[in-house]
């Protein structure tokens, strides 16, 4: 049984699909905001034009900006193959990994490796004055995933998001939006195995909801808050999970932030459980680069469940995160994050991950993972593992 548990957690994370441009480290270049390099405001996914220009602005170790020619070649959808038309935005995001685990106790286990497609995903986004449409189709050799259109269990469609939006204001510092959407909770960050977006269900690989969205951004902080009214690619309804989820970020100083993120949500039948459940995560968040090599992630979140509308059970989740640009274009990130999950006699989990990313030419960047971890799926039995995940990605 151990084993088996163990093995869940293997193959959980060879479905990590770890989206492109979601770096909440760019607090080092005192981007405070996501709006203005991201199509959504929160940040994620489908890059601006402006946002595709500081990948060679900024990212790149090659392939920098030199005149204004080279910045919008390089910078554009396919390398500036084609010309788009300023009214549409387009991405191709497509990446391959390798990856090899083993369990060291209490049993050496053997070493498990594949290659593997983790994402193959096509963006599209049309813009007219203050209306913005976005959606995005994608495949997958394996099934069972949240954001799945069609049915089995092998080469699948999925798709991820898909909203519309309406900017309000003259500053057009309010946003509206309807769709399947992000949801607004804690740091945006790109590895979605990590138990702050996992066990809160926040992740932007595959835990979108439907729903309708208010994003603010104002002086000094930024702020959304949206009806969440359940994944209707998931049947039967049942299993839909209804309520809220929000969060506020201020910005203390140019590369100084701080941030609050509160959710709740009820679902009259859980899948695994078979009861009605109530799940709740609220916590805290900051980004800080004292140096502008340097920047420092931290969030910590308080994640409770009610069963059947009388069992109650309070768990904790926390990470944190140390990334370090040791040249341009290549960082060097240490994490390490704890989960007591939000159940009767739940024992701790920790993770600790060493990883070195490389944004070698604009749109192209590779990345080694690896984690020790120590982690108990059930109350009486804890399991070691090791694991090491490389990749390659490729966004047009």
């Amino acid at each position: 049984m151990v084993k088996l548990l163990g093995l869940g957690w293997v193959l959980a994370l060879l479905f990590w699909v770890a989206p492109a441009h979601a770096y909440s480290w760019m607090i080092r270049h005192e981007y405070t905001g996501c709006a203005t390099c991201h199509v959504d405001p929160s940040g994620g996914y489908l890059l601006t034009p402006y946002g595709r220009a500081q990948t060679q602005t900024l990212l790149s170790s090659f392939g920098r900006a030199g005149n204004g020619e080279d910045v919008d070649k390089r910078s554009e959808f396919a390398w500036g193959v084609g010309h788009l038309p300023p009214w549409l935005n387009l991405g191709v995001s497509v990446r391959e990994a390798f990856m090899a685990s083993k369990e060291v106790s209490p049993a050496q286990g053997p070493t498990l490796s594949r290659f593997m497609l983790m994402q193959a995903d096509f963006r599209a986004a049309v813009t007219v004055d203050r209306f913005v449409a976005t959606g995005s189709i994608g495949y997958l050799q394996d099934g069972h995933h949240a954001a799945q259109i069609n049915k089995g269990a092998r080469d699948v469609l999925v798709s991820r998001e898909f909203w519309a939006g309406y900017y309000l204001g003259e500053d057009r510092d309010t946003f509206i939006r309807v769709g399947r959407l992000y949801l607004p909770f804690g740091l945006r960050v790109i590895e979605h195995p990590f138990y702050v977006r996992s066990s809160t269900a926040t992740n932007i690989d595959s835990q979108q909801q439907y729903g309708a969205s208010l994003f603010l951004e104002r002086e000094g902080y930024r702020a959304e808050l949206m009806a969440i009214a359940g994944n209707y690619q998931l049947y039967p309804d049942a299993y839909r999970q209804r309520g809220y989820s929000g969060y506020v970020e201020f910005a203390v100083r140019p590369r100084l932030q701080f941030g609050m993120s509160s959710m709740l949500t009820y679902a009259k039948l859980d899948p695994d459980l078979l009861e009605s459940v109530v799940r709740g995560a609220h916590g805290a968040m900051a980004r800080w680069s004292p140096e502008p090599e340097l920047a420092l992630l931290a969030e910590v979140d308080i994640v409770h469940t009610v069963l059947d509308g009388s069992i109650s059970h309070a768990g904790y989740v926390s990470l944190a995160q140390l990334d370090y640009e040791l040249v341009r274009g290549l960082h060097g990130i240490f994490s390490t994050e704890f989960y007591r999950p939000a159940r009767e006699r739940a024992l701790w989990n920790n993770r600790e991950w060493l990883s070195v990313a490389w944004f070698a030419y604009p749109h192209v960047d590779l990345r080694l993972d690896g984690y020790w971890a120590s982690e108990s799926f059930v109350p009486t039995a804890r399991i070691n593992s090791l694991a090491a995940l490389g990749q390659i990605h490729v966004s047009l």
